[in-house]
Formats: structure tokens, sequence, C-alpha cells
């Protein structure tokens, strides 16, 4: 929300949080929003209590030193309020800025070694206040072994136990969920419009194949294939197939043609 409100708001709104009680604020960063620490800076400046978290800043947008050096001074002027989140970010976005993305738990893995350098002598306590963007085995281990813990995004419910187990049970874990109140068709579009997206799609047919319940593989089959068709994926049989099936609300599936309700 504070990616592209009117700087004049911010205060107003930072004062409604508090005064609620909420403890911490996240921001995102990205190639057409603005600048994470800059931000982080201004949310930190008009509170007096709440935490500020980055979630994430983009690794490929500045050097491990600028970065070291942000989180320094963004934790010394705030009296410890802030929380540095890291990540690699989608991949799409990634080739827009035309770096090569690599094996992205090792690229970061490195990144955080380099913040660690600038920091001397303080790296354990930074590290401490640090946490890393993680869904996959391979990161997960990599935010237990580098920082304090892990962020998790667009990832089904059943992951936060997976990552748990990863991290451990004193690592700091935040999960974010989509969610979305109502029921039937309108609510279902409502969330598929929220999460389906080109990019967010990339991600979730990456998903870990531990985040999904065993005894639950045909719903996981099922999400992935909605997923890619567009339609909303429910993990039963279609009720549109058979003799007189409208090809209006259905959508194909697989390369067979087999369609599947999107209702």
């Amino acid at each position: 929300m504070f990616a592209d409100a009117p700087v004049a708001d911010i205060p107003g709104v930072l004062g409604d949080l508090e005064s609620q009680g909420w403890e911490t604020v996240w921001i995102a960063e990205a190639r057409d929003g603005r600048e994470a620490f800059t931000l982080a800076h201004h949310l930190l400046a008009h509170t007096q209590r709440m935490n500020v978290a980055t979630g994430i800043a983009n690794m490929w947008y500045r050097e491990p030193w600028a970065a070291a050096k942000a989180q320094q001074f963004l934790t010394d002027v705030s009296g410890d309020r802030f929380l540095l989140g890291l990540g690699v970010g989608h991949r799409g976005v990634t080739a827009r800025s035309k770096v090569e993305y690599g094996r992205p738990a090792e690229t970061l893995a490195d990144y955080a070694a380099g913040v660690d350098r600038a920091h001397r002598d303080h790296a354990a306590h930074f590290a401490s206040r640090r946490v890393l963007a993680a869904l996959g085995p391979r990161m997960l281990k990599t935010a237990a072994s580098t920082s304090a813990g892990a962020i998790s995004y667009l990832a089904p419910v059943a992951h936060t136990r997976v990552a748990r187990e990863s991290l451990g049970e004193d690592a700091f874990l935040a999960v974010s969920l989509k969610i979305v109140l109502g029921r039937g068709d309108a609510a279902l579009e409502r969330a598929r419009d929220a999460v389906v997206t080109p990019l967010q799609l990339q991600e979730l047919l990456r998903q870990p194949r531990q985040a999904w319940p065993h005894r639950n593989r045909r719903a996981r089959r099922s999400a992935r294939s909605g997923a890619r068709s567009g339609g909303c994926g429910r993990p039963r049989r279609c009720r549109c197939e058979g003799a007189g099936a409208s090809r209006r609300r259905c959508r194909p599936r697989g390369a067979r043609g087999r369609r599947r309700c999107c209702r």
C-alpha cells in the first residue's frame, strides 16, 4: 500500500496503524515502485514503536555493501526497529534487469555473505535482523544457515509446516497468505485474479512438492492444471464433461483436449 500511496498520506496511515496496535509494517520493492531503503527510512521517521520490514529488498538492485550500510543506518536511526528482508525476486523480473539469475539459493547465499563481510565485526548482530525470501528446500536451508529465518509468499497453507520443520522451532518465519472472504463463483474469480498473474504463475508451478500433503496429490495436480488454463482448478471431476457440454464454460486441459469446469 505504501509503494504508490501519496507521500502526504503516509504519516496519517502509519498513525492509524500504530494506534490499532500493529507491530510491524512490511513493504515491497518493485522496479516501477519506490526504493525499499528510502521508503523504510520515511516510515521509520513517522513511527514511534512499530517495526518496518522489507519484504523484500531485491538483491539485484544494489551491491551487498550498499545493502549492509543501509541496514546499519536504518537500525541505528530507528533504535533497532528495522528488519531486512532480502530475496532474489521473480525470475521474470530479474530477466528484465539483464542479470544472470543462476541458482537462486547459491546466489542469495553468496550475496548474504557479502553483506556480512561489509558489516565486519557486527556481522552476527545484523544477520539476526535479516530474513530471506524462501520457498523451496534449498532456499529454506540457506535462510536457516545465513539469517534469522525466512519469508514465504504465494504458497499453500501446508507449506507453513514444511518451512517450520526446515527452519527449526526457534527461527523467524513470516507467512504471506492471500485470503478471499466470500463463497461461490465470484469469490473464486477474485482469488484467481489476485493469484494467477503471469509472474506469480511461474512461481506457483515451481512450488516444492513437499508443500502439498501427500494424501491430496489430486488437488495439487488440479491446482496446477487450473492455474495453467486460467480455470479455478477445483479438485473434482468437471460437471460440464459429457454429452452436451458447453464449450464456452469449459477450458482445455492437457494435450489430449480434456476439459475442466471453470465456473
